[in-house]
Order: structure tokens, then sequence, then C-alpha cells
């Protein structure tokens, strides 16, 4: 986690200085809300479940109508078996909180306006690409107290077992994000939209689950892991054992979760730098002296 921290204030002092020499720099700043589909949250309706989410980022123009971006990110997820319907998700009885902090650095493209060759007021683009996130699953025991999924190993990660090596997991992860959105021009300077985006992940365990037989509650019992027993198989809470539903499994052994974010999003352009080149009319790069709407005429 510290060297995530130390990462992430390079690239946000990089983002400072660079903006004295550029007059392409715009900064954005979202709000809204993060939500996640997996083992826990089945249902794909629109933002089941959702936490407040936060970004803050800058976008660079390589063109007028392409850029490169770089956005930092802190949302939360959630999923509760509780919430599912089907029976089987009942008597499993598992649930998860993680808050998330997520760096991506991104290309973007105007689509209307690449076609047109011209600015429109009403610009709609789409995104992509790679990023780097930190997640922490948690869920309440049965004795009311917050206990990180992770440190007690639920899959038997813990167990010493070299069986369960490939359940381990980090909580480090990659993943390559992708969506849509759309910006009306208020100014010169500043622009509202809101945008919709997708996060594909490489692991599967951003709920803690995975696998899809259930450790044998023995196997815990003889290395003294009595919570690790506890929160891989909840139904006992409610009444159930675990031999209800030990055939149809815990996980589903394959890699499906994703979380995505619906924001609403305002850009501002550093639009009072006068050192580096900006784009004429036509497009090209010129030395700036002073800033106009490029098109007067846009829609």
């Amino acid at each position: 986690m510290k060297k995530t921290v130390f990462i992430i204030i390079i690239l946000v002092n990089l983002l400072i200085s660079f903006a004295t020499f550029s007059q392409r720099l715009k900064v954005h700043t979202a709000v809204g809300a993060s939500a996640y589909v997996g083992d826990l949250q089945k249902s794909e309706a629109f933002l089941v479940e959702p936490r407040a989410a936060f970004t803050v980022g800058a976008t660079y123009d390589i063109t007028p109508f392409i850029r490169l971006r770089s956005d930092l990110s802190f949302m939360g997820i959630k999923g509760d078996d509780k919430l599912n319907k089907s029976t089987y998700d009942k008597i499993r009885n598992l649930n998860f909180k993680s808050n998330i902090w997520e760096l991506a650095i991104l290309g973007e493209f105007d689509v209307i306006n690449l076609f047109l060759q011209r600015e429109t007021r009403f610009t709609p683009y789409f995104f992509g690409g790679p990023g780097i996130f930190h997640f922490k699953p948690t869920t309440i025991d049965r004795h009311g107290n917050k206990v990180s999924l992770r440190d007690v190993g639920t899959e038997g990660q813990l167990l010493g077992n070299s069986a369960y090596d490939y359940r381990k997991y980090s909580l480090l992860q990659l993943n390559f994000q992708i969506g849509g959105g759309f910006r009306i021009q208020v100014n010169d300077n500043l622009s509202l939209g809101m945008e919709v985006s997708y996060r594909k992940l490489n692991t599967d365990y951003i709920d803690d689950v995975h696998a899809k037989p259930f450790v044998d509650p023995a196997e815990f019992l003889a290395k003294g892991q009595i919570e690790a027993m506890q929160l891989s198989f909840r139904g006992d809470e409610l009444g159930y054992s675990l031999s209800d539903i030990a055939a149809v499994g815990r996980g589903t052994g394959k890699i499906q979760d994703y979380y995505y974010t619906f924001q609403l999003k305002a850009i501002i352009r550093l639009s009072n730098l006068q050192i580096g080149k900006d784009f004429d009319f036509y497009h090209q790069s010129y030395k700036h002296v002073t800033r106009s709407m490029r098109n007067p005429n846009a829609l």
C-alpha cells in the first residue's frame, strides 16, 4: 500500500509540473455512484447496492479530438447474498464491503467531432485503458466485529496446504477500463457532463469468493482457524448446514467480477497559461497568444 501511495504522489506531482508547460491541459472532477457484479451480487440491473464514487484527474490533448487521460478514483462496492434471488445464495449467506483506490491511464476519443473535424457544444466520447487498483474485502462477523476477509483465509489460503496456494490473492491488482459519456461546453474553459465506466478485473477475489469447493470445516478446526470456518459458510447463522449447498459449491471458479461507476463530471481547461503550443482553427499547433473558441459557429 505504501508503494501505491508513493506512485500516486509521483504521478500527481508530474501532472502539476506538466501544467506549467502546456496549453492543452484540462483538469476534471467527478462524483457519482459505484457498484459491482460478481459471486455475491449476481443481478446485472444498473446500480444495485450503490456506494459513493469520486474522481479527480487531468487530460492532455494529443489532437483536438483525441487525448491522454489520467484518473485517480476512490469508490466503494458491496454485495450480500440476502439480496440475491436464488435459494442457494441465501443459504450461503455471505456478504462483503470494500473501498477501492484506483489509478488509470486512458485514451479518450470524441465520437462525433473526430468525424466532423470540428468542435460541437454537445460532445459524446468514449475512453479505455489500463488501471491499477487496491481493494480490501471486509465483513461484520456474528459478534459484530469488522473483519478483513483476506486476513482470515476463508478459502483455506492460510492452512499451509499447497493445494490451496492458487487461492491466495494480492490486494493490489490490474484492471482494464472502458466507458463512454458526453459533455456540454458551457464556455471556452468549462464543460459539464456525465459518463459510465466499466472495469474488467484480472482477479475474481474482489468479494473474497472464487473457488467452487468449500474447505472442509475439519481442516479449519485442525489448525484452530475458527473464524475462517465461520466466515467461509454463514448459513448456520440462519439455521442451515453446509451439507445443504456443499454439492453446489462456494464460488464459480471463474473470473467474472467487475465493478463500474456512473458519475457527473466537470472539466476545466487551464487557459491562463502562456507557455506552450495550442491548436488553431485548422487543428495545427501554434504559439499561444490569446484563447478564444476555435469554432465560434459550433453547434
